[in-house]
Formats: structure tokens, sequence, C-alpha cells
């Protein structure tokens, strides 16, 4: 009989130029991870920068982070700091979480849902404190960014918050 030998793992991969942070909210009762990418010329310590949130974070910041970066690099949008939120703590159910969060309305067919409410509040009074608080960031020209039931949520978002973000960028967003 031959002894299997397990191949290592491949090391882990970080996104240069990023950080993550850890936020408790005390509005929703939930642990968020944070993504954070600083533009080039954040050293700078007189420059303050716009930011961008992703929500998703888990899927989607790392594309956003490099279509930002694609884009910046070509002179088409101005240095950002790009913010990716996901759920945080042991195992997150992503899909229940975002449908809790996300959407608006309880429906019968996802009994965790209709916490958009709770999870904008959240945004605008806690998280965007707090990455106010620990960056260079301006008042102005903030952007939310969904697809799906994030879409949903930036539509939410969008009327009911409209001073909170000055862009929303939906793509896909679920009609849930």
């Amino acid at each position: 009989m031959l002894a299997q030998t397990v191949p290592p793992s491949p090391p882990q991969v970080e996104i240069r130029g990023t950080q993550l942070l850890h936020l408790t909210s005390a509005i929703v009762g939930q642990e968020y991870d944070l993504y954070v990418n600083l533009p080039r010329g954040y050293e700078d310590t007189i420059k303050r920068f716009p930011v961008i949130f992703v929500l998703d974070g888990q899927w989607d910041f790392s594309l956003a982070q490099a279509l930002y970066g694609e884009q910046h690099f070509d002179g088409f949008v101005p240095a950002a700091i790009v913010i990716g939120i996901t759920w945080g703590g042991v195992n997150p159910n992503h899909d229940s979480l975002r449908a809790r969060d996300f959407t608006p309305t309880n429906s019968k067919q996802l009994p965790q849902s209709g916490g958009a409410p709770k999870c904008l509040k959240f945004i605008k009074d806690e998280l965007i404190p707090c990455i106010d608080s620990k960056f260079r960031t301006t008042e102005n020209g903030r952007t939310l960014i969904g697809s799906s039931f994030g879409g949903l949520f930036t539509l939410y978002a969008m009327f009911h918050e409209t001073g909170t973000f000055d862009r929303y960028v939906l793509t896909s967003p679920s009609m849930q």
C-alpha cells in the first residue's frame, strides 16, 4: 500500500495596499469585516479622499478595487478610498445575511429578510463615522455600489437616505 501525501496548501495572497478592519454594529447586532484599499498618494498627509463603499465585499471588493485602480491609473476617476463591506464572525452565512441586511421588506420565502432599514442605519450612523475617524476622507464624494440584493439595497438607500451618498451604482439589482 502506497502512502498518499497531501500537497501543502498554497500560500495566502493579499491584495497589495489593503487592510482588514472589524466593526461590530450595535444597531444590527452583527460583526462586519471591512476591506480597505488606500489610494496611491495616501501617505501625503494633507490630502483627503472620497470613499467608495462596496457591498458584498467577500465577492466584489477585489473586482471593484481592480477596476477602480485601472480607471484611476488611466486618469478617468480621482484617487479614492475603497471599502468592501462583508460579514464577520465565525463562518458567516453570506446568503442568509445578505437577505437579512439588503432587503427592505420581509418576504415569506426569506423569513430573515427585511433588515435594510437597520443596515442602512448601521452604515450611516456607525460605519461612515468609523471610516471618517480612521482615514482622511472628504465629506462629499461618497459612492455606494451593490449588485443583486446589494443593488436592491443601493436603490433603497438612494431613496431613503438621499444625503448619505453622492453616487449610487446598481448592477443587476434584485427586485425581490
